[in-house]
C-alpha cells in the first residue's frame, strides 16, 4: 500500500533527522538558542512517541473501562487519572481535526467528516508505520521506500490540484 510506505518513509525521515541533529546537542543548542531547541525536541520527539505511544494507549484505556465497568472505580486516584487520560487523548483527536477542517475546502470537509469517527484507526495506522520505520532505521538505514508521485498515482487526475502545467490566476 503506498500510504503506507510513505507514512513509513516520514516516520524513518523525522527519526533520522532527530538523530542527526542530536548526535553534538550543545552545538545546535548554541545554532539555534534554547527556545528553538525545546520547540525541536517537542516536535520531533513528540511526533515519534505519540504515534508509538498511541496503541499503549488505546489498550490501557480499554482495559480500564472493562476494569471499571466489571469493578467499578479502585480509588478516586485511578478515576482522576484515567479521566485526564481520556481528556488528552479526546483533545488530541479535536484538534486533529481542527487542522483537518482549517486546511480543506467546503466540498473536501464535508467529503472527510464521515470519517472522523475511524480517527484512532488512523492513528493505529500511524503506530505500525512508526514501528516500521524504527525497524528500518536499525536493519536498512540508507533505504528508502519509494512511492509514486506522478499523476497517474493520483486519486483524481482530473482535480485541478493536481495538474502538470503552471497557473498563476484565480480558479
Amino acid at each position: 500500500m503506498v500510504w503506507h510506505r510513505q507514512r513509513t518513509r516520514w516516520m524513518k525521515g523525522w527519526a533520522q533527522t532527530w538523530l542527526v541533529h542530536m548526535r553534538q546537542p550543545g552545538v545546535l543548542w548554541r545554532q539555534i538558542g534554547l527556545r528553538n531547541f525545546v520547540v525541536f525536541q517537542l516536535l520531533f520527539v513528540g511526533m515519534l512517541a505519540s504515534a508509538l505511544a498511541h496503541p499503549v494507549f488505546l489498550a490501557l484505556a480499554i482495559l480500564t473501562l472493562v476494569s471499571l465497568a466489571t469493578n467499578g472505580m479502585s480509588s478516586a486516584y485511578q478515576g482522576l487519572v484515567f479521566a485526564l487520560d481520556l481528556f488528552n487523548a479526546v483533545g488530541g483527536y479535536a484538534a486533529f481535526i481542527a487542522l483537518s477542517i482549517g486546511a480543506l475546502d467546503a466540498r473536501e470537509r464535508g467529503a472527510l467528516v464521515k470519517y472522523y469517527p475511524l480517527l484512532y484507526l488512523y492513528w493505529l495506522l500511524i503506530a505500525v508505520a512508526g514501528l516500521r520505520a524504527l525497524g528500518q532505521l536499525v536493519s536498512a538505514p540508507h533505504q528508502w521506500e519509494k512511492t509514486p508521485h506522478d499523476i497517474r498515482s493520483r486519486a483524481d487526475p482530473g482535480d485541478a490540484r493536481y495538474r502538470l502545467e503552471p497557473h498563476f490566476g484565480e480558479d
